[in-house]
């Protein structure tokens, strides 16, 4: 009987030996269409077909999914075992949540991957995210508004600082998550790549990681590229000084403080996702640190508080509904950037525990160079601000839990020695950054010179302002200011302004205690232009003829309170029809370059008063 069974064993084993290659090349095609198609799916313009190659890709992964468990479980059974049962949860867990967070083909694109060389896996992944790279150029080129499921949200073009650029384009449901692709792609290309990275190629991703900040905005992505690409950098550095990198497992001869970095690095999914929790579930917003470290994380803390006050926590959590920035009509937003508590409110703790173990399992299971480590730390690190962990075609390392790493050693002394690949592909990159760095110069300079235009006139509505409140001082000072506010209806000081937008900012008060008492206050609003000749007397006090010098053929929108005879904040246009909204508008650089913006303002707003 155990000879028989062995002979079956052994028959099994050839037969999977011999169709392994097979077997592995299907998984990866497989793969590579899966991952492009829910990478499609995740763009604001989705395509009929889409969905359906998706669900074409998913059935393709089946099959293979049952081949990998037959012929693991006579060879390796505690791996057959682990797969079935993570194929096991993923089902359970579908049925109860209904598939709120859609976790079985995920599971099936994990199961598929076992005994399949590691850095192949994560090339097929790569591979699927340029299919959305492509598809999304395409789709702005030809931009089909019929087909948008959300028309009125903007994208944003960024300049450095706080000058904020929109453009409805780059086909993604927001622009952090399309630099959030590029993120994690660069990640896997740095693990596959390894120490064969070459120069040409750390400085073509620097230069791609200006482009993409340049075209998105997203602070999260931009620094965590910079830290995957200085990682890169010093182990070129190391390798040029011909020092010897350590491998992880060679850490744990070293000192304590050796073995505490190699602990953290290799556990720092599980470290930091416990600590967002703890920190988000005892948020305090009375605590001022609390405040601080909320502000620094962009509201995660308080946004994660507030969803757990209002969802709670469950071992499998049912239906979350989540509302981003332009997915709900009345303005609410209480989106979960965070992954870790994103995760654990909306998935629950199990699924919590499963992620935090398949990443700390392929932390620790290994055998990169020690930068590696760092590699998923940086990710571990982006996964605080950002909510992709959970998402398959960004997070290609889950793919990793089953795969096969000692395959990755054989093939690299193979690569290395193709010293003439090497070169061209160094100078090719070298060629590359350049190209990017040409398309990013062409992308800043305009927006460099619309700022600078800006800047200029800000400091012409400074000038203007300070004259029209020197008026006023004089007006104040004489009388003339309270005959005249009394002679005159509330109508006639101008358009009433029901709540500037950065009171705040510029009064330093709280909008709610000047409203108590509206004799304290009262902001209005007055337009003027040399071609406006209508007869109103708060004008005549505050144009004199040095203001209309400084106005020129221009236009001005003056916010001023009527009660105490100061200036709130000035507009101006060196054209007619310089324009305000009744409840106040954007003073700031995102509000003044928005698409709907008629023309460029100055804006100016007065010292603190009250």
């Amino acid at each position: 009987m155990e000879g028989s069974l062995k002979g079956l064993t052994l028959k099994i084993n050839n037969a999977g030996d011999k169709t392994k290659k097979y077997a592995d090349i299907y998984y990866l095609v497989s793969l590579f269409v899966f991952i492009s198609a829910v990478a499609c799916t995740r763009s604001r313009i989705i395509l009929d077909v889409i969905p359906t190659i998706l669900i074409i890709a998913e059935m393709m992964l089946l099959p293979i999914v049952v081949y990998r468990i037959i012929f693991t479980l006579f060879r390796n059974w505690k791996t057959a075992v682990a797969a079935i049962a993570l194929i096991v949860f993923s089902f359970v867990y579908s049925g109860i949540n209904e598939d709120t967070v859609p976790f079985t083909f995920i599971a099936f694109a994990i199961v598929g991957g076992i005994g399949v060389c590691a850095d192949k896996v994560l090339l097929a992944g790569i591979g699927g995210n340029a299919v959305m790279i492509i598809y999304n150029i395409c789709m702005t080129l030809f931009d089909n508004k019929t087909l948008t499921f959300n028309d009125y949200q903007d994208r944003k073009l960024f300049y450095f600082g706080p000058n904020v650029f929109y453009l409805d384009k780059m086909n993604n449901c927001s622009s952090t998550d399309f630099a959030a692709h590029y993120f994690w792609v660069i990640a896997a290309y740095l693990w596959v790549r390894g120490k064969k990275i070459t120069w040409g190629e750390i400085f073509a991703l620097g230069a791609l990681d200006v482009l993409v900040y340049s075209l998105t905005g997203s602070n999260t992505s931009f620094l965590c590229i910079g830290l995957l690409l200085i990682c890169a950098f010093v182990l070129k550095l190391l390798q040029l000084f011909d020092k010897k990198i350590r491998l992880p497992e060679g850490i744990k001869k070293g000192n304590v403080f050796d073995k505490t970095i190699s602990f953290l690095g290799k556990t720092s999914y599980l470290t930091i996702g416990l600590a967002c929790i703890l920190l988000t579930v005892f948020y305090d917003v009375e605590n001022a640190k609390f405040r601080k470290l909320n502000d620094i994380l962009h509201w995660r803390l308080g946004l994660g508080h507030r969803g757990f006050l209002e969802n709670g926590i469950h071992l499998i959590a049912g239906e979350v509904t989540l509302y981003g920035m332009s997915s709900s009509a009345d303005g609410f937003f209480n989106f979960l950037d965070c992954s870790f508590v994103d995760i654990i409110i909306t998935g629950g703790i199990l699924m919590f525990v499963l992620f935090m173990t398949i990443m700390t399992t392929v932390q620790i299971k290994h055998k990169k160079y020690i930068y590696g480590v760092a590699i998923l730390s940086i990710c571990a690190l982006s996964c605080i601000e950002e909510h992709h962990l959970s998402e398959i075609s960004y997070n290609l390392f889950l793919l990793l839990l089953f795969a096969d790493f000692e395959a990755d050693k054989k093939t690299s002394p193979v690569i290395d020695a193709k010293k003439p690949v090497r070169k061209i592909l160094n100078y090719s990159s070298f060629a590359v950054c350049a190209g990017f760095l040409v398309v990013s110069v062409f992308l800043n300079l305009p927006r460099y010179r619309t700022v600078k235009e800006l800047d200029r006139l800000d400091v012409r509505a400074g000038e203007i302002c300070r004259a029209v409140q020197s008026n006023l001082d004089a007006a104040v000072s004489s009388g003339t200011w309270q005959q005249v506010t009394e002679e005159l209806d509330s109508y006639q000081y101008g358009d009433l302004l029901a709540h500037p937008s950065d009171f705040e900012a510029v009064t330093g008060t709280h909008w709610n205690e000047m409203t108590d008492d509206p004799k304290d206050h009262a902001y209005y609003v007055l337009y003027y232009s040399p071609s406006n000749q209508v007869e109103d007397k708060m004008l005549d006090v505050m144009i004199t003829d040095e203001v209309r010098s400084l106005i020129g053929g221009g236009s001005i929108v003056i916010e001023y309170d009527v009660v105490k005879g100061k200036v709130y904040g000035l507009w101006y246009a060196e054209s007619e029809g310089c324009y305000a909204i009744d409840d106040g508008r954007k003073s700031d650089r995102t509000g003044r370059l928005g698409r709907n913006a008629l023309m460029l303002e100055g804006y100016y707003s007065g010292a603190r008063h009250g």
